[in-house]
């Protein structure tokens, strides 16, 4: 029964535990310390510890249709993760596909997810996925990252520099660049423009690394010099990123619903947000929402083909209606 084989397994691996002197925890990202025993496990033990990918099919049921077969991908790679006794990490996604996924993954019993972009607010980021106990152990520091191979992360950060004084370069030319060398978007994470004209940090996939290096020396008319920057140097260089611009939209509503403040953010009447809304393509947060859904200060708006807006403040006037304001992106 479960109780022998159990003990089968404690008693087959406990002289290899104390030999190997094995702890559990995590080295960021691919491997940790109990490597040599995972080789030694019995694979029916991996197949009861996790069930079969039904699961997956009825977990990406409410997920926006053209996104399921991506976030599919996902779980599947989350399964073999759990199924190897491993953490393995999925190509960048874009926002609304990671907070799908990690929703989907909520549904799983032992299977989770950490998005993981090179910094703690990425908008493309990976995610790590495995069994919820090993990510539990994933410590994403920048002192452990400085000090580990390059292997381990599978996001780099690169630095661009060039003379960009009398060359306004916008993030869709240096996108375009990046992707005119051959590389694919989802190895391409985000890219962060330095303040006053001194380049751009970019996010790519660890293997890309070597290939932008040699690849990259042309953003539009400038010619670039790209290098990998350590994490603590780009962690520093974060601060001095400029600023998003946009426009600031205040409005004043009767309630916090999706579909009235969405309509306010990007000019569309409340049954036009609503129908949208319905259709998965206005998210709140990155994810579908109901058109009744209430909103609060903080919250990111998208809309296909619209762009995107963020809630700055949310005040009761005197008749007790909302004033929200809004910066459109």
């Amino acid at each position: 029964g479960g109780r022998s084989m159990v003990a089968a397994l404690f008693l087959h691996l406990w002289p290899h535990i104390i030999a190997d002197g094995v702890a559990v925890h995590l080295r960021p990202f691919r491997s940790f310390t109990l490597g040599k025993i995972r080789s030694r496990i019995h694979p029916n033990v991996a197949i009861m510890a996790n069930k079969r990918e039904g699961w997956i099919e009825n977990a990406i049921l409410g997920a926006p249709v053209d996104q399921r077969e991506e976030i599919k991908q996902i779980l599947q790679l989350a399964s073999r993760a759990g199924t190897q006794w491993d953490v393995l990490a999925s190509d960048f996604v874009n926002p609304s596909v990671r907070e799908e996924t990690l929703r989907a993954l909520e549904q799983s019993e032992s299977l989770s997810g950490v998005s993981w972009g090179g910094y703690s607010v990425a908008e493309r980021a990976k995610l790590l996925v495995g069994r919820s106990d090993m990510l539990e152990e994933l410590q994403l520091d920048y002192d452990t990252l400085d000090s580990l191979p390059m292997e381990y992360y599978d996001v780099i950060p690169l630095i661009v520099k060039g003379n960009f004084k009398f060359d306004k370069v916008s993030h869709r030319e240096y996108l375009g660049a990046i992707l005119g060398t051959g590389i694919k978007r989802e190895h391409v994470g985000d890219i962060r423009l330095l303040a006053e004209k001194q380049g751009a940090i970019i996010f790519v996939s660890s293997q890309m690394k070597d290939y932008i290096i040699s690849s990259l020396t042309k953003i539009g008319r400038v010619p670039v010099r790209v290098a990998y920057i350590p994490w603590s140097d780009m962690y520093d260089s974060l601060e001095n990123v400029e600023l998003e611009t946009g426009r600031t939209i205040r409005s004043v509503e009767a309630s916090l619903r999706l579909d009235a403040v969405a309509g306010a953010a990007f000019g569309l009447s409340r049954s036009q947000a609503a129908t949208m809304i319905r259709k998965g393509l206005i998210q709140a947060n990155w994810r579908s929402g109901e058109v009744a859904m209430l909103v609060d200060e903080g919250y990111v708006l998208s809309a296909r083909g619209f762009g995107r807006a963020t809630i700055s403040s949310i005040s009761r006037t005197r008749k007790d209606k909302y004033a929200i304001e809004i910066r459109r992106l």
